[in-house]
């Protein structure tokens, strides 16, 4: 996820441990490729919660492109869990990075 002013993003908060959140930001690259931050955001009845969000760190060669494996998953997951479609039809249009290996 990357902050862009006038955009929302959808999707689906979690609770876990301490001992997962540190394991998750581990996985995600924290704090090379993600950092981790503390917003605010709005269930379905506008109620607010206080969560954690990964944020990509912006690259140098341009803005920011998940691979191709790791936007399926998030698609995966937006289907899964009855995302708006627009939201899906967004996702389906970014653009990947390439593999490296």
């Amino acid at each position: 996820m990357m902050p862009e002013n006038g955009s929302s993003v959808w999707g689906v908060v979690f609770a876990i441990s301490e001992r997962d959140l540190l394991r998750l930001d581990r996985f995600e690259g924290v704090p090379k490729s993600y950092t981790r931050k503390e917003i605010e955001v709005f269930d379905l009845k506008h109620k607010p919660h206080i969560v954690w969000v990964h944020l990509a760190v912006p690259q140098e060669n341009g803005p920011y492109k998940p691979h191709r494996d790791y936007l399926a998953l998030y698609i995966s997951g937006a289907t899964y869990y009855g995302l708006p479609a627009d939201y899906l039809a967004k996702l389906n249009d970014l653009r990947t990075a390439a593999l490296t290996s």
